[in-house]
């Protein structure tokens, strides 16, 4: 009979235990969704700022294509106007 009354002793202590775990598993987890939740944000941040730097570099290297181009449709154009470059008469 002893172990009858120890067994309904203890059974109220595990509740306890258990309720007790789980709040704080109810914690963790949601202490665990707010970081993940953070991390995609930063993730996200991060993707969109490499994404914009190649998007800056590539329009980077067109600007600088273009202007080379430029210039060279410049000097040709200086040069028919001064009538240095028979080539570029043509």
């Amino acid at each position: 009979m002893e172990e009858t009354t120890q067994n309904t002793s203890e059974q109220p202590k595990s509740e306890k235990i258990m309720d007790q775990l789980n709040e704080k598993l109810g914690d963790f987890k949601e202490k665990a969704g707010e970081a993940l939740d953070t991390a995609e944000d930063k993730a996200k941040e991060l993707w969109d700022k490499a994404s914009n730097s190649e998007i800056v570099a590539d329009a980077k290297e067109k600007l600088e294509d273009l202007a080379e181009g430029a210039k060279g449709l410049w000097n040709k154009l200086v040069d028919k106007v001064d009538g240095d470059n028979p080539e570029a008469t043509k």
